[in-house]
């Protein structure tokens, strides 16, 4: 079940009024493969409401009519067609359950209802420079650069934007200046369908980036106007990825796709083009920043504050615009800044480390991902009863003040989820390797609530660029029936933000690691992943 494109269909008489024939601004669906005699009789909505086949009087219900097309195989596909009856729409992006009956009853269809146009949708674009023309009460201000970008993509012909709610504080921006307290709002047609709409960061507070919105289209022409709620384009699934190199025509694609995290491993300064350009195509998704480093004998005396200097010291003359673009950064990478945990003590001693670089990130008012331990560590005994632990878990007894401390500071840990066979065993064999996080979190009650994020995740046989990877041990369909396999593992754990699959590249680097080749089919995992 879908929803459909193309012209408007007249979908029936209104119910407040039978003589009504129709309107143009109807919602259509699809459900295929119904059953004979299983005609679709209700549309029942997440966020309440419930709309069922025209009767005499429609009280309280929206009027659908329905319309079979037999197919080959003996199954209809059907046509809906909503009439935005009595004075809103259905809400972008809820989900809906059609109930098909009444020959065969509690057969159902579920779908993300969308608009007419596939395409329609508010778009949040994230902090820019714009010029949004003057601020209410201040003609002399002639824009902001902390102002917020609006796109709205297939508005209805013959419509304009007109009013701008932001539904989770009840504030309101409209188009003009004439009521005290509103944001000015400046409409651009950009043509084809595609509205921009620039609003002024006065008077002194500016949108918070997770609230949702509607946006108000009026018909020019006269008659009831049309709301459209903005999305949350992120993807659902939780397989993100990571790029060696920011310009990776590849990996650009693939981010379009909005994954719920994104990881840029840099070696020299930070892209901000590029981060700028993923938060305005995705502004809900996240980014993570890794700066490369090589190890020297002389790490084992670095604190965290110097290896946050070493790092992200360059941030320190970043704009507040460009700060915001980042949402998480890295620690070291698999203990490469010269201190380890293989014991106790050591441990001990790598904890008070990160605790030092997490205060050294939060008091710059940024949020660290710390550990980012390789697969299959700590190694050693993974026994955890209340009468004793393993080596492996009295090892990771000693990070788990540090993890504590970047949860408290808003950050997260890090571990890499690798895999060295195709195998989908998650009690066994995975819970060694890909899974063997969930180990140490089910031991450690501190850490249940902590963000983990899978720094690192993919095939590897052992860390060779050339031979260990998945384009050296087996074929993309392997690799992708794996990749869906372990993206539905992840949704069950509530802890785990999304895994930045390691790598694209747009060099030799990590060949048989690259993700280029099935960047498309990789992104479509994600996006085909259920919200629910």
């Amino acid at each position: 079940m879908g929803a459909s494109t193309g012209a408007p269909q007249a979908v029936g008489p209104n119910c407040g009024d039978l003589s009504d024939p129709g309107s143009s601004v109807d919602w259509h669906f699809q459900v295929r493969g119904v059953p004979a005699g299983a005609s679709p009789s209700k549309l029942e909505g997440s966020m309440g409401g419930a709309w069922v086949v025209p009767t005499p009087s429609c009280d309280g219900h929206w009027p659908m009519l329905a319309s079979p097309q037999e197919e080959p195989d003996g199954t209809y596909t059907w046509d809906l067609w909503i009439e935005p009856w009595p004075g809103s729409t259905p809400a972008v992006g809820a989900i809906y359950t059609v109930t098909l009956g009444p020959d065969e009853p509690g057969l159902s269809a579920s779908t993300t209802i969308e608009p007419n146009s596939a395409q329609t949708l508010l778009l949040f674009s994230g902090t820019g420079n714009y010029e949004v023309g003057p601020a209410c009460g201040h003609e002399e201000v002639h824009g902001s650069t902390r102002d917020w970008n609006f796109r709205l993509i297939g508005v209805p012909e013959g419509y304009e934007p007109v009013q701008l709610d932001d539904l989770s504080s009840g504030a309101r921006w409209v188009s003009t200046c004439n009521t005290q307290g509103n944001w000015p709002l400046k409409l651009e047609n950009k043509g084809d369908g595609v509205w921009y709409l620039y609003v002024e960061a006065y008077p002194g507070e500016r949108p918070a980036p997770g609230s949702n919105f509607e946006v108000t289209l009026h018909p020019l022409s006269g008659g009831e106007p049309l709301s459209i709620r903005a999305a949350n384009n992120t993807a659902c699934g939780k397989l993100g990825a990571q790029t060696l190199d920011a310009n990776d025509s590849e990996f650009i694609s693939y981010s379009r796709a909005c994954p719920v995290v994104a990881k840029w491993v840099e070696a020299g300064d930070f892209n901000f083009d590029a981060l700028r350009n993923f938060k305005q195509a995705c502004p809900f998704s996240l980014t993570l920043l890794r700066k490369f480093r090589e190890e020297t004998d002389a790490d084992q005396d670095m604190t965290g504050g110097q290896l946050w200097q070493e790092l992200f010291g360059s941030l320190d003359g970043a704009t507040e615009a460009q700060k915001a673009f980042i949402d998480y950064v890295e620690s070291d990478n698999e203990s490469d800044a010269g201190h380890d945990y293989q014991s106790v003590a050591n441990a001990q001693s790598y904890a008070t480390f990160l605790s030092d670089f997490v205060t050294a990130a939060s008091d710059r008012g940024f949020r660290p991902v710390i550990l980012n331990i390789a697969v299959g560590n700590p190694s050693g005994d993974l026994t955890c009863s209340s009468e004793s632990k393993g080596g492996a878990m009295q090892i990771f007894e000693q990070l788990v003040p540090a993890i504590v401390a970047a949860g408290q500071a808003n950050g997260g840990w890090g571990y890499h989820a690798y895999t060295q066979e195709w195998d989908q065993d998650s009690a066994n064999y995975q819970s060694f390797y890909s899974l063997r996080y969930r180990r140490y979190i089910s031991c450690f009650a501190e850490i249940e609530d902590v963000p983990l994020f899978l720094t690192e995740a993919g095939f590897d046989k052992g860390g060779n660029q050339e031979t260990d990877g998945w384009m050296s041990n087996g074929t993309p369909e392997d690799y992708l029936a794996w990749l869906d396999w372990f993206q539905n593992e992840i949704a069950n754990d509530p802890q785990v933000v999304g895994a930045t699959t390691f790598a694209f590249s747009s060099s030799d680097q990590w060949s048989s690691f690259k993700l280029n080749s099935i960047s498309e089919r990789y992104a479509a995992l994600a996006l085909a992943h259920s919200c629910q």
